[in-house]
């Protein structure tokens, strides 16, 4: 809050000489006249009293007894008159003196006022009152924060808006509240912090004052506002919140889709993710997150036994110490059934096997109706042909009837096979199955398996070929060739060569003893493996064989 003083003193000095004026008459005789004012242009607005002069001249020798000072501009000044005690003196001189400590610039206007009520010509005379002046911005702090949590620092500015040094010093009357620096010369930028670490959840106020010793405004008091609020609890944060899966019943895996789960809350947490349907998988369950990280979580699907349709599943994603735990991710599995591939001599969408094998993707199953197909077959994918009735495929040329190659999972069944170079060729496959077909009157073998594995070659009738009905060679491993209690029937005989794990099962009341597999031819002097029934001979007819009707033990032959 400014403060002013004023302080007024007069000396009498003493002139003689005649004196001419003129003023504002009263009621007699002649007005009062100021001859000079003197007074300093500048003075420090220290509260100390500054003289001024006054020269004056009565000629009717009426006596003086107010000098009147008006205000004509001044920032905070109040007008004030006294008596100057010149009783009897026709011209002389009387001293005043202002003090302020509010810095401004003031004009004031002397009026001279004698006891016949005479009144002089005003005189103004204007001077300047200066000082160092304290500013300090802002003068109110507001600090938020939660707790635990430091608040950004802020800053407030000290400057001199008057003249001369400002030497200053700053305080606070909280320990919590820190000032860098504490003291200096102005202009300056002092840095308030604040320190929270023994502060619980709450309002708290304080104050900074910056004093500065003989500056006007000093000192100057900022408020300083602080809350602190509590900490938020983990919250989850998932996206999308829903999933959709298109594909088509049984082909292959569709793409992964990804769920991204953060933590925007104020604390860490751990979640836990676990799918209600059997056919979704995470490739990850659970995890920590700390406050504002993610973790992305890819969902994929199993289409493993499962039928054309629409399906409905939900991930549960949970955190105990998220306030809005649990999270539920929809998922929407659709699947469309497949496309029938099937195949007659007309009327079906295919009149001829191949094309049908060409358009079918891994996995699929082609239906062939009764009728004979004069075609050979190249299988290069996961298929099932099955024939529906009586279906003869007929076969001319050098090259197989069916030719498998390169694959897996491979099943024909219910077929006649006729007519070609071999009647079935298996190449470098696995998990195939040759299942109730007549492979017959084949230029050369009627089924020939090479470089190939796990077989289950059940219920046919082999016959009618040139050379061996059934040949292995290399080391296909697990594979059965048998006939439960019906028959394979080899009318052209089997052969292993240079092959393992076959399991050879001939005709006859079981597999174990008893049937007849003849002719037999055992090789023409290579390393082929010795033509076996469950390693043994129990009551077997081996006859017409080339190399004799024996059944040796496998090491014992050549």
């Amino acid at each position: 809050m400014l403060r002013k003083s004023i302080f007024r003193s007069v000396v009498l000095a003493v002139f003689i000489g005649a004196l001419v004026g003129s003023g504002t008459p009263g009621q007699g005789g002649s007005a009062p006249q100021i001859t000079f004012l003197s007074f300093d242009a500048e003075i420090k607005a220290d509260g100390n009293p500054v003289l001024g002069f006054v020269g004056f001249k009565d000629p009717d020798g009426d006596i003086i007894i107010r000098a009147e000072f008006d205000v004509v501009q001044a920032a905070d000044f109040q007008p004030f008159s006294f008596d100057p005690d010149v009783k009897g003196v026709k011209e002389g001189v009387f001293e005043f003196a202002l003090a302020t400590k509010v810095p401004q610039r003031m004009t004031l206007r002397l009026t001279l006022v004698d006891e016949a009520g005479n009144r002089s010509q005003p005189k103004d005379f204007s001077f300047e009152a200066v000082a160092p002046i304290l500013r300090v911005t802002p003068t109110s702090l507001s600090f938020s924060e939660q707790v635990g949590h430091t608040p950004v620092s802020q800053t407030i500015q000290i400057t001199n808006a008057g003249r001369g040094t400002i030497n200053w010093i700053a305080s606070a009357d909280q320990p919590w509240i820190g000032l860098s620096p504490q003291q200096g010369v102005a202009p300056a930028t002092v840095t308030v912090s604040i320190n929270t670490a023994e502060l619980d959840v709450g309002s708290y106020a304080g104050r900074i004052t910056v004093e500065a010793p003989g500056a006007y405004g000093s000192p100057v008091v900022i408020q300083l506002n602080l809350t602190l609020t509590p900490v938020p609890l983990a919250m989850l944060e998932v996206s999308p919140e829903k999933l959709e899966f298109r594909g088509q019943e049984g082909v292959g895996n569709l793409a992964s889709q990804p769920v991204t789960i953060r933590n925007v809350g104020g604390q860490a947490l751990t979640w836990t993710a676990q799918a209600n349907a059997s056919w979704l998988n995470l490739d990850r369950t659970t995890g920590t997150l700390q406050a504002g990280e993610k973790v992305e979580v890819q969902i994929s699907v199993s289409l493993v036994g499962l039928s054309a349709g629409t399906r409905q599943a939900q991930i549960i994603i949970t955190a105990p110490e998220a306030r809005n735990s649990p999270v539920t991710v929809n998922v929407t599995l659709v699947l469309e059934a497949r496309p029938l591939f099937t195949v007659c001599p007309s009327g079906c969408p295919f009149t001829k096997i191949q094309p049908a094998i060409d358009a079918a993707r891994s996995g699929d199953t082609i239906t062939v109706g009764p009728g004979t197909y004069y075609e050979n077959l190249s299988v290069t994918k996961s298929l099932t042909l099955e024939g529906a009735g009586r279906v003869t495929i007929s076969s001319a040329g050098a090259n197989p009837a069916v030719f498998i190659l390169n694959t897996r999972n491979v099943t024909i069944k219910g077929f006649t096979i006729t007519g070609g170079r071999h009647g079935i060729v298996i190449q470098s496959v696995s998990r195939i199955a040759i299942v109730n077909n007549v492979i017959q009157n084949n230029a050369g073998k009627g089924l020939l398996v090479l470089n190939s594995s796990e077989m289950e070659v059940t219920e046919n009738k082999i016959e009618g070929q040139t050379d061996p009905g059934c040949m292995w060679s290399a080391r296909e491993g697990p594979s059965r060739c048998r006939s439960g209690l019906t028959t394979n029937i080899f009318g052209g005989g089997a052969q292993m060569q240079d092959s393992e794990g076959i399991t050879l099962i001939s005709p006859g009341p079981s597999p174990q003893e008893g049937g007849e597999l003849s002719p037999f031819p055992l090789g023409k002097g290579d390393k082929s493996a010795v033509i076996y029934y469950n390693e043994a001979c129990h009551g077997n007819i081996i006859s017409g064989n080339e190399r004799g009707n024996l059944c040796p033990p496998l090491e014992q032959y050549p």
